[in-house]
């Protein structure tokens, strides 16, 4: 549990949008902010309250001067709340949190409160992270009101029952799904910090994961795509062998292919890639396409937390559980 998140006020900073578009480096999501703000884009910048870089309104906010002076982790601990700091908060949405999120901490206990406060702000319908405020899921597009709906753990929440809507540009026949790729996920997101992590990785510089063919004049621009099968694929994806081997002989993936595993397997460049291919294919080939795509999104969920992940991760950047779900 990071302590600089443990926001005095009870607005937990994990799912602040302030924090999670400066740890992920997000510039639309901090051009959005710093308008609604007024504020310059370059001030969206915070890792959490209580840390030494906070954002210029709690750098300035009363209710944190408040309980430092009286020296309390949090208004929970405070027999006059709720005060004239909470009646006079500027943020509708903040001061809403605020009334129902302190009582949450006072009855729960911090860490009990914290765990809420993550499962709350996760997308009911796709799992994907939510800030507190949001309207809409920025990976599913569907409405989303985390303030206001009763938290439900993320083991309780209903299955799919209609049928699944599949992506056709992201069914890569070599069976990395693309839906859980960090290239197509850290493009989706507009996550630069992400991206600059990946373009080490695929020039080779993380030992023992290989190195992408022609990766020496790769940059951080070129660390995108909308799918393998889209009209935007990753540098890599163009070039790759296996989907023009499949292409050539009309397959939609090598589970069709009676040569599975082949030499372009054997030569796959990326280590934990090559690992998941001969992993996926056999399954796809085994339960057919929706439900291979089904089982990988659950495969790639933090078990600890609940965050939607991708393949590849040790570490779940929410909770920072160690994990090797390949």
């Amino acid at each position: 549990m990071k302590t600089e998140l443990l926001a005095p006020c009870a607005m937990y900073c994990g799912a602040c949008a302030i924090y999670m578009a400066s740890r992920e480096d997000n510039e639309k999501l901090k051009g959005k902010l710093a308008t609604a703000y007024g504020v310059d884009v370059a001030q969206i910048a915070c890792n959490g309250c209580l840390s030494d870089e906070r954002f210029v309104y709690c750098e300035t906010c009363g209710i944190r001067s408040c309980v430092m002076e009286k020296n309390l982790d949090g208004c929970h601990q405070c027999e006059a709340f709720p005060c004239r700091l909470i009646d006079h908060f500027p943020v509708p949405v903040g001061k809403k949190v605020i009334l129902r999120s302190v009582p949450d901490r006072r009855r729960l206990g911090t860490e009990e409160w914290v765990k809420q406060e993550q499962e709350r702000y996760c997308c009911p319908h796709c799992d994907s992270r939510l800030f507190r405020g949001a309207r809409r899921c920025a990976s599913c597009k569907e409405p989303v009101d985390p303030d206001e709906t009763k938290v439900v753990p993320h083991q309780l929440r209903p299955q799919r029952e209609q049928p699944m809507k599949i992506n056709p540009d992201v069914v890569a026949p070599c069976g990395l799904y693309c839906g859980v790729c960090a290239v197509y996920i850290a493009h989706r997101d507009r996550n630069r910090k992400f991206k600059e992590r990946l373009l080490g990785l695929y020039q080779g510089k993380v030992a023992g994961k290989g190195t992408l063919p022609n990766s020496k004049t790769l940059s951080i621009e070129d660390i995108r795509c909308k799918g393998c099968l889209s009209e935007e694929p990753f540098m890599h994806c163009r070039q790759c062998a296996i989907r023009d081997c499949t292409r050539e002989k009309g397959f939609a993936g090598c589970h069709q292919c009676d040569a599975f595993p082949c030499r372009h397997i054997d030569d796959f460049p990326m280590t934990v890639g090559k690992k998941v291919i001969l992993r996926a294919v056999p399954y796809w080939r085994k339960v057919g396409t929706e439900k291979w795509i089904a089982d990988e999104e659950a495969r790639y969920i933090c078990p600890e937390c609940g965050n939607r992940v991708f393949r590849g991760v040790v570490r779940c950047n929410r909770c920072k559980a160690e994990m090797d779900l390949d």
